[in-house]
């Protein structure tokens, strides 16, 4: 019985060996059978697989591209706050649990950077985005903040009642409306507000 070579020249076409001698013969295949290996791509299979590989790099490489900078307005201080594995789930649908960084900047935030940096990118991309880890820098700024200058102050005192503290809110409203800008609200004793 024959077998054929996947559309060549039977397998059973033996050829004499170069080193044939008599009753001694070695035999090798048809060279039809054994030119090709057909467990190696060829022709329209290796631009499919070269299509393939190349496309996964792609992907693979723009997981890594989301950046979102959030800035207050505030001074920045040299304090820095950086997570690098906040876990989200399912492509960021469901959400990280906050980050409480009150302990570490006391004088309040400036900046808030929420990124996905490679290795979070390549993480996710292996999940197919079932975790989509990300990394959150939080810049603390570096004192209270400050109001422009010329703004309008109205000062209630420490010990104000709650009437007091309700008139003092009614007149900030109505100067801001007369001006047209905001007015600001002070707590407390002016002299150590102005310190």
């Amino acid at each position: 019985m024959a077998t054929t070579c996947r559309g060549r020249a039977p397998r059973d076409r033996w050829l004499a060996g170069p080193r044939a001698t008599a009753g001694h013969a070695l035999f090798s295949p048809c060279p039809a059978c054994t030119s090709q290996s057909s467990d190696l791509p060829t022709g329209a299979s290796m631009v499919r697989w070269k299509t393939l590989v190349l496309g996964a790099v792609v992907l693979a490489s723009t997981t890594a591209c989301f950046r979102q900078v959030v800035q207050t307005g505030r001074a920045p201080s040299q304090t820095i706050v950086q997570q690098n594995w906040v876990s989200t789930w399912v492509f960021g649908l469901v959400a990280a649990t906050p980050i409480d960084a009150r302990t570490k900047c006391p004088s309040g935030v400036a900046t808030v950077e929420t990124l996905t940096s490679f290795p979070n990118g390549f993480v996710s991309f292996l999940t197919l985005g079932i975790w989509a880890p990300q990394t959150v820098r939080i810049t603390c700024a570096s004192g209270t903040a400050a109001l422009p200058n010329g703004t309008e102050l109205v000062h209630v005192a420490a010990s104000a009642t709650d009437t007091q503290f309700a008139d003092a809110l009614q007149q900030a409203a109505m100067r801001s409306a007369q001006l047209d800008r905001p007015v600001a609200v002070q707590f407390g004793d002016v002299t150590s507000a102005k310190e």
